[in-house]
């Protein structure tokens, strides 16, 4: 059963909106209760300023956490920083935020979605756009989970707009970092931005080696599709591609959008994310050539497995810059035969060397964990940093 819910676990001064189309009046009227919930906190962040100060800066300790997208993989995070030292102050689903300076209620909010329903209908929630709801709450670390939407317009400014307030962003939803990754982690948002679980638990080692990535590869090969891995070991086994997809689906392995996996659409962005952020250049995942694995010869991938070869969704950057995802015969002792529960980003650099980036950050719990890893690393690494001494600024009054 769900939990009971009060109107306490937010600061809520004011009645939900009308579910009616806004105008936008109606818009500025149903976002004054949570502008008004922000302004309380901000009262308690300051001791106020006189008449002869000029205000500073908003510090940041980066213990305050903003979820967007308490789904499957969100409400694993949620369970897993319950009782961190950083406290979740705010979560929004696609229609509503809920907001507490002090911490929101997560067991509550975790069994209120469990049950399968929306945040607009949580006690106290406010119906603001998640863009609005990111700019209001300004939270220290704003956490992604939600969905990977090509077509979501806005949001990227919207993470980028968080970025240049000074907060951290950690994503396990693609599509931002397909838009604006080579430019975020080019730039002095480097150390501010994760893609741990987009990178299905690689996201953390490619940041750290990714100025010697950036100056030494020369060619990208990606075993990054779980889903279509699993599909396959059916397959080998005599299973029809229908049979492959339930058991995906039993794993945890699909999209949200099962055709994304099918398509080769979400290896596509993968490929897109990593091989952009390398080269320093924007680029669009709806552009490279994809192998739908409806397509493939089931019989050619059962006679692979008899000759000690499997068949693996391969999403490759040539030497020559080519970009393509299609299925590829690879030998059972090859790197890119990752079992279902693996992914494998391998970079071959210059001098004939390698590196090998393996994960394992694959279905709810896993990229949750990938996620929260992190929203903590994230945030214990810009307090180290904002911890430093900074000369304070005044101004006199002349009278």
């Amino acid at each position: 059963m769900p939990a009971e819910v009060t109107s306490s676990t937010t600061l809520d001064r004011g009645s939900l909106a009308a579910t009616s189309p806004r105008t936008q009046t109606d818009t500025h009227s149903a976002t004054e209760p949570l502008r008004e919930a922000v302004a309380v906190a901000d009262a308690f962040r300051t001791t106020g300023t006189s008449p002869t100060t000029v205000p500073a800066p908003k510090f940041r300790s980066f213990d305050t956490v903003h979820l967007v997208g308490p789904g499957a993989v969100g409400r694993v995070l949620l369970a897993r920083l319950a009782g961190d030292r950083r406290r979740v102050v705010a979560v929004t689903d696609s229609g509503a935020t809920v907001f507490d300076p002090r911490g929101v209620d997560v067991a509550a909010i975790i069994s209120w979605k469990e049950a399968g329903r929306p945040l607009c209908a949580y006690p106290g929630a406010q119906p603001v756009t998640s863009a609005d709801a990111l700019e209001l709450v300004d939270a220290d670390v704003v956490a992604d989970a939600s969905s990977t939407d090509l077509e979501r317009d806005g949001w990227t400014e919207a993470l980028a707009a968080a970025l240049e307030r000074g907060a951290c962003v950690a994503t396990a939803a693609k599509a931002a970092l397909c838009e604006a990754g080579a430019e975020w982690l080019s730039g002095d948002h480097r150390s501010r931005v994760g893609c741990n679980a987009v990178l299905g638990g690689t996201g953390r080692s490619f940041i750290a080696e990714l100025g010697e990535l950036q100056r030494r590869t020369r060619e990208i090969a990606i075993a990054g599709n779980a889903s279509t891995t699993a599909i396959l070991d059916v397959v080998e086994l005599g299973g029809t591609l229908d049979d492959g997809i339930v058991e995906a689906q039993r794993l945890g392995f699909l999209e949200p959008d099962p055709e994304l996996d099918l398509r080769g659409t979400d290896a596509a962005i993968k490929l897109a994310i990593v091989a952009g952020i390398i080269t320093a250049r924007r680029i669009d995942p709806r552009g490279i050539s994809c192998q739908d694995i409806r397509s493939i010869d089931l019989r050619a991938v059962r006679a692979r497995r008899r000759r000690s070869a499997t068949t693996r969704l391969i999403g490759r950057l040539s030497a020559a810059g080519d970009l393509r995802v299609s299925y590829e015969e690879v030998s059972r002792d090859s790197i890119l035969a990752a079992p279902a529960g693996r992914v494998v980003y391998e970079y071959r650099l210059s001098g004939d060397e390698r590196r090998i980036h393996i994960g394992s950050g694959l279905g709810a719990a896993a990229t949750a964990a990938a996620l929260s890893t992190d929203v903590r690393g994230l945030a214990a690494e810009a307090a180290v940093r904002s911890a430093r001494p900074r000369p304070a600024f005044t101004a006199e009054v002349v009278r």
